[in-house]
């Protein structure tokens, strides 16, 4: 009879094993997709701040160098802005 508890104990310490091993894999992958997440908010961020820059630059074309500068600046605000609220 103590065979049988013996080898029940094993058996329960081989599964919390199995349990934890899981465990850590799944947060691993969890903490991989949260960094990858965070990796393409800030690509997104950067993306839409020089498309914001551009459109800025073109708009401020009529004011000469000092106009497209101030657009570009302000483009690029405003598009780094606009992603940060409604990414």
């Amino acid at each position: 009879m103590s065979y049988g508890l013996l080898g029940l104990n094993q058996q329960f310490k081989r599964e919390a094993k199995d349990g934890y091993r899981q465990v850590a894999g799944l947060q691993q992958a969890r903490e991989i997709a949260n960094d990858n997440m965070e990796t393409a908010a800030k690509s997104r961020n950067v993306s839409s701040a020089g498309a914001g820059a551009g459109i800025g630059m073109s708009m401020a074309m009529a004011g000469g160098p000092i106009g497209m500068a101030a657009g570009a600046a302000i483009g690029g605000i405003g598009g780094y802005l606009v992603s940060s609220i409604f990414g």
